[in-house]
């Protein structure tokens, strides 16, 4: 059986990938042609309803092509079979309909299967591309290659017929980055394809000039919607009941994706701040001390000092491998024997745009360079975590 059936350029539910892994691979990708004063266009196609559409026929066929047979394909061409569904509303059920298409979902197994019958589709672009799941995204430098993103275009339309997964076209779209960029028109089933300046790739706003404000007002604003629902629900709230609500709810919306969009002006840092001040100030016993004190008393850090901490245990994990796609390409590592600490030292990266300087690969330069070598020898992501908060 083959063991490469699912290519590196899937992120999706495999273990080691994810929207973040995705993520950093794309603007990797695009800050660095951009700093070389060259453009990116991104066009990001949306397939309709494309786990229900996967027809069983086929995908067993494409099982069988990659290798997978005998008794597994047996169990598996078993498992989609004889599938059934019905509608409940409140006691009512509907009557009892047979599922003809479309991968499990809910189950482990669904979503790698799905990821199995896209990734011919992989095989057959020129472009860069990435996929997370049903989320495909082709870029390339418009000036030199755009007749390759317009074939790869009508590749990803021609594939969609064949494999009976058809396109939404009114979602999919075209992002123009750079300032040199040349804007050219592209079409989709001879329509023209829609032109953005900002596009929400996997929850992050990506907005045509790669800076994050947009994104950061986005997650304040719900970051503090929540916080006044919560702050109604719950009119006392203790050390603890508050730490297990701002965890669980508040927090993940100010950090999701965090390594990606990293703020770099002093008013978005202090948009981002000011929120988990608020958030703080629900717990009554405490309100009145000031913000340094209150984050004492409830034992966090601030949101700055997670966000160097996450792109230092990125660092860590990309750069020791503990991730199942290779993204060492963001990192240079010096070859200099004198110098003093660790062995995987960061070379500095030269850079003329804005959007390259505060990639992770320069922001986070310094902070890993001055990692004493026991840390970064550390056997595991976990205990790199737990000698990194005793620095």
């Amino acid at each position: 059986m083959k063991t490469d059936i699912i290519p590196t350029t899937q992120h999706g539910f495999l273990p080691g990938r994810s929207t973040v892994t995705c993520l950093l691979s794309s603007l990797d990708k695009w800050t660095k042609e951009i700093d070389r004063g060259n453009s990116v266009d991104v066009i990001y196609f949306d397939f309709q309803k494309a786990f229900d559409k996967v027809p069983h026929r086929r995908l067993i066929h494409k099982l069988n092509e990659a290798g997978i047979g005998s008794h597994l394909l047996e169990w598996i061409s078993a498992f989609l079979s004889d599938r059934q569904f019905y509608v409940r509303i409140g006691d009512s059920f509907s009557d009892t309909y047979a599922v003809k298409s479309g991968v499990p979902q809910g189950s482990v197994l669904g979503p790698v299967l799905f990821a199995i019958y896209i990734s011919d589709l992989s095989r057959l672009l020129k472009s860069n591309h990435t996929f997370y799941a049903d989320d495909l995204k082709i870029f390339s430098d418009p000036s030199s290659n755009y007749d390759i993103l317009t074939d790869d275009i009508k590749t990803v339309l021609q594939w969609c017929e064949i494999c009976l997964i058809p396109v939404n076209r009114q979602k999919c779209a075209v992002l123009h980055l750079g300032g040199k960029n040349p804007c050219l028109p592209y079409q989709i089933e001879g329509e023209p394809l829609r032109e953005v300046e900002k596009y929400v790739d996997l929850g992050v706003t990506i907005q045509n000039d790669l800076k994050w404000s947009e994104h950061i007002s986005v997650i304040v604003k719900k970051a503090n919607s929540l916080i006044f629902l919560l702050s109604k629900c719950f009119q006392t709230l203790t050390k603890d009941s508050f730490l297990i609500l701002y965890k669980s709810h508040v927090r993940p919306l100010l950090e999701y994706a965090a390594v990606i969009w990293c703020p770099y002006f002093e008013k978005d840092i202090a948009l981002l701040e000011r929120t988990q001040r608020r958030a703080t100030k629900m717990v009554k016993s405490i309100r009145d001390l000031p913000y340094s004190q209150r984050l004492q008393e409830l034992s966090l850090n601030s949101l700055s000092e997670r966000r160097l901490r996450n792109d230092i245990v990125w660092t860590f994990k990309i750069l020791k491998g503990y991730l199942k796609i290779d993204l060492s390409t963001l990192f240079y590592i010096s070859c200099e024997d004198r110098l003093r600490g660790h062995r995987l030292k960061l070379k500095h990266e030269k850079y003329k745009s804005r959007s390259r300087e505060h990639f992770l690969n320069n922001r986070v330069f310094d902070a890993w360079n001055a990692l004493p070598a026991n840390i970064i020898d550390s056997e595991s992501v976990n205990i790199f975590k737990s000698k990194l908060l005793l620095v």
